[in-house]
């Protein structure tokens, strides 16, 4: 797909994005196989052995995932992996800042609707370094409070001299799946308040360190459940007490966990739902378009709602960035595409073998260095060979859209 196409796009277009782990590697690991192995281990008969097993699968996934966002792990991160991705999420913010400005369009309001499964801070991180408008769904400063009402705000500013009224840019993060920062309070009615300093997270950790290192099993990526149940198997001991504590604490997180019955073992499947629904609306706008990074739609929940809205919208474009060109098959079988078409046809996958073929127009030079710099699509990529050559070409307009 050519970038004046794309520019195109945004300038009519209600913006959304659906962003997932892909985005924060490499210094988070993506799930790989965890919610298969929590989907199949579900299906097992109960045992003692199905506990450890369970614990450990969560251990591997609270280590490789939620245990890096405490501040002690960023301060000991010295290859910089932290801080190179909160860069590319500052830049991110930045850029897309920079093009709603500049976008002329009068008939479209100044907000970014980021959908998120990640539950990591990444995005609150960066837009508190940048200092642009952000709205996480949470209202009151001493005890906030989550409430999916506060995605429907609009931020506007007043200028000093001719009290001219402006909209400007913010970005709305929806996380689908939680976040390590949430909390829940209330007994009745259940609520979500702000966890600032990650204290469901520590005490986790504290928790999961207590346990020695023979009651868990060891969990490699690429081992399958059958031979992870054939560890489990040959443990000499059964230790139900020792891993209670780290189960029970990491219980509390107000995580959805990695497994394809995602909305069926949490208190909290209200606000879950209420956010999937909010999701399903805006991509149900007219003329709405769908920018997908870092994201496999493996989850079935999330993938049959895309496609359903797809399927009845047709002003509704989804552009799917692939990391890689051998994934292009995979969002195919995943999205259920008939000849890698939707309904509508108003799903793009773009390939870094696409995007180089489309915007060389025949220069070789040009092939050259988009040769160079488009070897997939990780963040970073995306940044500087899609989003900021847009930011370039939109003019800037001095009345704001106004």
């Amino acid at each position: 797909m050519k970038i004046e196409k794309i520019k195109e796009l945004i300038q009519s277009c209600n913006i959304n994005f659906l962003i997932g782990s892909g985005l924060s590697r490499p210094y988070l690991n993506t799930l790989g196989d965890i919610e298969n192995w929590l989907t199949e281990l579900n299906k097992e008969d109960n045992s003692p052995q199905k506990e450890i097993i369970r614990a450990s699968i969560y251990a591997k996934y609270f280590t490789d995932v939620i245990k890096p966002n405490l501040q002690s792990e960023i301060d000991d991160d010295i290859v910089g992996y932290s801080d190179d991705v909160l860069g590319v999420y500052r830049q991110f913010l930045i850029l897309w800042n920079d093009i709603i400005v500049r976008r002329a369009s009068r008939l479209h309001n100044k907000q970014i609707n980021i959908f998120s499964t990640n539950i990591d801070l990444f995005v609150e991180r960066a837009a508190e370094k940048t200092g642009i408008e952000f709205n996480d769904g949470f209202k009151g400063r001493i005890n906030p409070v989550f409430d999916e009402g506060n995605f429907q705000k609009s931020y506007t500013k007043t200028s000093t001299h001719y009290q001219n009224i402006s909209e400007i840019p913010v970005f709305n993060l929806l996380k689908l799946h939680g976040s390590i920062d949430w909390k829940s309070i209330g007994t009745d009615i259940k609520q979500l308040s702000h966890d600032s300093l990650l204290e469901n997270v520590q005490v986790t950790n504290k928790a999961l360190q207590s346990i020695k290192k023979d009651v868990l099993i060891k969990i490699d990526k690429k081992e399958t459940l059958a031979e992870i149940v054939a560890k489990a198997n040959s443990l000499s001991k059964i230790d139900k007490k020792a891993i209670k504590p780290f189960t029970d604490s990491y219980d509390k997180l107000v995580v959805i966990n990695p497994t394809k019955q995602k909305f069926k073992d949490t208190v909290l499947d209200l606000h879950f739902y209420e956010l999937m629904r909010i999701y399903s609306n805006v991509l149900e706008k007219e003329n709405s378009l769908l920018f997908v990074m870092g994201f496999s739609f493996a989850d079935e929940h999330i993938s049959k709602i895309t496609m359903r809205v797809a399927d009845s919208n047709p002003t509704l474009l989804i552009i799917i960035f692939s990391f890689s060109d051998d994934e292009k098959s995979q969002f195919e079988e995943y999205l259920k595409l008939n000849n890698g078409k939707s309904k509508n046809n108003n799903i793009l996958i773009v390939t870094p073998s696409n995007f180089i073929e489309t915007n060389a127009e025949g220069d070789k030079d040009k092939l050259a260095k988009l040769k160079k710099n488009v070897v997939n699509f990780d963040f970073k990529t995306l940044n500087a060979e899609v989003f900021e050559q847009i930011s370039r070409m939109i003019p800037i307009n001095n009345n704001n859209g106004q």
